[in-house]
């Protein structure tokens, strides 16, 4: 997870932090001025620029099984950044369901 510029983090089914890399850390404390902790729920509205209603819609569709990419786009002191986020459904021991989000930083 560490060899990458790109943001990633890990949630189970009930939406929370299981893991992160050190980029994505670093983006929450500048962007929202916050420090990710693991079992944080990512719902949470300071924890991400995106609506809180609009992240669960895709955490829900990943959760569902779907991998796929989504758009979006934010608003950073006037200034418009588009995000492309990869989501991948994780499946461990046949039991825990854990999502995998990449965020790519794109304009």
């Amino acid at each position: 997870m560490e060899n990458t510029d790109d943001l990633i983090w890990i949630i189970d089914n009930n939406y929370r932090l299981m893991g992160y890399n050190s980029t994505f850390s670093e983006r929450r404390r500048t962007q929202v001025r916050v420090t990710p902790r693991t079992g944080d729920n990512v719902l949470r509205e300071y924890l991400f620029l995106q609506k809180p209603a609009k992240i669960k819609e895709l955490y829900d569709r990943a959760l569902g099984g779907y991998s796929f990419l989504a758009e979006t786009e934010n608003y950073e002191n006037g200034t418009s950044i588009c995000y492309e986020l990869s989501f991948k459904t994780l499946y461990l021991m046949k039991k825990d369901l854990l999502l995998d989000a990449v965020s790519i930083n794109g304009t």
